[in-house]
């Protein structure tokens, strides 16, 4: 039996539900006490001139760089921000390249995702020394609110589904602190309470990054823990459609979280990050899996975890480089990206472990044709072994975040699979919103921008075991379109699509993911 029931779970829910609300709290309390000290020295100081901003002195052929002067960051410490930096006090840079060097490093410190806007200014030159002032704007860093997720993959699948149905939809509470301590640590809480037509533990998780660690700041870890429960799951493939499993409840069994779920998930890991350069990381990461279904489950899919076994557990391991060149990277413009991930699920040390082993490599590339015109292309690839594997960790396209846009609303299952993806986008409007309440700091200035973008996509799924039923698996996919990028305040991005896939079939699509990674 997987749970008994929520009673049972209180003992340990409660004290990582006070552990979290404490941590936030006292995190809060700790950056409203450090801003109230700096307002009250503000204020009781005059406030000095705003410095004459000018540009590096033609008739020198290089500048030195004397003091860099950092403004805005009232809980984001120093060194978070000096760390994105590639030059110091005392370097030497050609005043040809100081335009280049002064986007770079702008873009650098913005890709923290901690501000809203982030400028960097000559406040002074005298002969060849210069004083800088960096200037950032903070966003709000906590988050406490409800969450509401859908049973549905995506909102697209949920809208065509003709038996949508918002009572399975689950709801919870969400706790995340994006600046915790102002070292840019991440704390986050996620507790799903069930379905809406009734009160079940749906799924648990807890983690806590700490970006920077030793006396380099280079290396940061991110312990987490998840738990989850699923009443149905996505048990087989057919035309390309996913088939639910599904547990009816009855009445008596309303708090019983063992009878309502048919597949359980737990997950205790590590991530450890090293960043050897400002565009150079390696991640790593180990993990382990315990994951359990129901008998009828089983015995309906034997394949699910591969010969009819009920319980899946194992070590993973898994090591990613990025070599990360883009501009901004919540919506990148120019630059490259190119990464490659080695996994291996099953070491070898459990009994029964899975034995899987992929690699997946990525480059994109993104131009700027004139100062409205924007290209980008990416070339993606997976492979995947053996061929035999169980249906529950089979990742093709339209089941993670890579899919042929036109194709949103099939499941193409296999073993490897390849991408090629090319966009050409315009921009329609890119401003700064000021908002008129100074109060609202962390909401002063509210990016807004469109982008129209024509794309087409190609893509190719290999399939040795699933693809009977499933005519689009070992098949040619294409897609093209338009779509409208809307690119708002805090890195929210949503893609309004209009795309026509190689059957001929037209989709108007709300897309959550409109960049290549």
């Amino acid at each position: 039996m997987i749970v008994k029931s929520i009673d049972s779970w209180r003992r340990y829910l409660r004290p990582l539900i006070y552990i979290c609300t404490v941590a936030i709290l006292s995190s809060w309390w700790q950056s409203a006490s450090t801003l109230k000290a700096q307002d009250s020295a503000q204020e009781e100081s005059s406030a000095p001139s705003a410095p004459k901003i000018i540009v590096p002195d033609s008739s020198y052929s290089y500048i030195v760089i004397n003091s860099i002067q950092l403004e805005g960051n009232r809980l984001t410490k120093d060194k978070v921000i000096f760390r994105e930096l590639d030059f110091a006090i005392g370097d030497t840079i050609a005043v040809a390249d100081w335009q280049l060097v002064q986007k770079e490093n702008r873009d650098q410190v913005y890709n923290l995702r901690l501000f809203n806007d982030v400028s960097i200014k000559i406040a002074q030159q005298q002969g060849l020394a210069v004083d800088l002032i960096l200037t950032v704007e903070e966003r709000w860093y906590i988050i406490a609110s409800p969450s509401f997720k859908l049973t549905n993959r995506n909102l697209n699948d949920w809208v065509r589904d003709p038996n949508r149905d918002l009572s399975r939809a689950t709801f919870g509470l969400l706790l995340v602190h994006e600046n915790t301590r102002g070292m840019r640590e991440r704390l986050l809480f996620n507790l799903g309470l069930g379905y809406i037509d009734r009160l079940e533990l749906r799924n648990l998780e807890l983690s806590y990054k700490i970006p920077f660690i030793g006396k380099k700041q280079r290396t940061g870890i991110r312990p987490f823990f998840s738990y989850g429960f699923n009443r149905q799951v996505a048990h087989k493939t057919l035309n390309n459609r996913w088939e639910d499993f599904t547990l009816d409840l009855p009445e008596s069994s309303l708090l019983y979280i063992d009878s309502a779920s048919v597949q359980r998930q737990l997950r205790i890991g590590l991530n450890v990050n090293h960043r050897s350069s400002i565009h150079v990381e390696h991640n790593f990461n180990i993990s382990y899996y315990n994951n359990r279904i129901k008998d009828t489950l089983a015995l309906s899919t034997p394949d699910y975890f591969l010969n009819g076994a009920t319980q899946q557990k194992y070590l993973y391991l898994a090591y990613q480089l990025r070599l990360d060149h883009r501009d901004i990277r919540a919506y990148p413009l120019e630059g490259s990206l190119f990464s490659f991930q080695a996994s291996k699920s099953g070491l070898g040390i459990l009994s029964d472990e899975v034995n899987l082993l992929w690699f997946v490599a990525s480059y994109s590339h993104f131009w700027k044709l004139n100062e409205r015109w924007y290209a980008a292309g990416n070339l993606k690839g997976r492979v995947s072994f053996p061929a035999v594997q169980p249906y529950f960790t089979q990742n093709g396209l339209g089941g993670s975040t890579d899919y042929v846009r036109g194709y949103e609303l099939y499941i193409i299952d296999g073993q490897h699979y390849g991408l090629l993806r090319g966009m050409i986008k315009y921009k329609l409007l890119d401003i700064k919103i000021k908002n008129p309440i100074k109060k609202l700091r962390q909401f002063r200035t509210l990016p807004f921008a469109l982008y129209l973008k024509q794309h087409t996509e190609f893509g190719y799924v290999h399939d040795a075991y699933y693809f009977q039923g499933n005519p689009l698996n070992n098949s040619f996919l294409f897609g093209t379109g338009l779509s409208l990028d809307i690119v708002a305040a805090y890195d929210n991005l949503w893609g309004l699509e209009v795309s026509m896939n190689g059957r001929g079939e037209f989709g108007f699509f709300v897309a959550f993911k409109v960049n290549f990674e």
